[in-house]
């Protein structure tokens, strides 16, 4: 003996005694109903992934930022109140590449005018070892074009860099 009553599958009228929320419903409806149904669930699902996606942006940008304030606190913990002109190497391994990576705008002005200046004290020495440019040039005459080219880059990024903090600053506006 089969339990459940039995479908009516050929009439205008589809009962699953309890199992729909309408009693009497027809088939176009039953099936409109269902429809909607999925297409809420679909929205639902949507709706989930955006959320877990802009979740999971904010948090990769949070983190990042993170990071690069710990790494450019660490550049002004090595660099900030440093005189001495550090080593041909140091400016290469240590000096430039955060700065380099970070930009003018996320490693300010200050920063990036800290780096030119302790560039060119290290320019400033005969010692091979010593001179950045001696890292790129073999010549005197090189050398000089060397401090040329990075005078022009870093007075060009600091004035991006300041161009970009002036817009954005609410008191420039007059």
């Amino acid at each position: 003996p089969m339990a459940g009553p039995p479908l009516n599958l050929g009439g205008s009228r589809v009962s699953y005694a309890g199992r729909s929320k309408t009693v009497g419903e027809t088939k176009e409806e039953l099936l409109a109903r269902r429809e909607k149904e999925r297409d809420e669930r679909a929205e639902a699902r949507r709706r989930l992934h955006g959320a877990v996606t802009v979740q999971r942006i904010w948090r990769g940008r949070r983190d990042a930022a993170r990071w690069w304030a710990g790494a450019l606190a660490g550049w002004d913990r090595r660099f900030g109140a440093t005189t001495a002109a550090p080593t041909a190497a140091t400016c290469s391994d240590r000096l430039l590449p955060p700065l380099l990576v970070a930009g003018a705008e996320r490693a300010g002005a200050m920063r990036t005018l800290r780096a030119l200046a302790l560039l060119l004290a290290s320019c400033g020495t005969g010692d091979g070892d010593a001179n950045w440019c001696s890292l790129a040039a073999a010549a005197a005459a090189d050398a000089r074009a060397c401090v040329r080219l990075a005078c022009v880059a870093c007075v060009g990024e600091c004035a991006v860099a300041g161009a970009r903090a002036v817009k954005r600053s609410p008191e420039s506006v007059s």
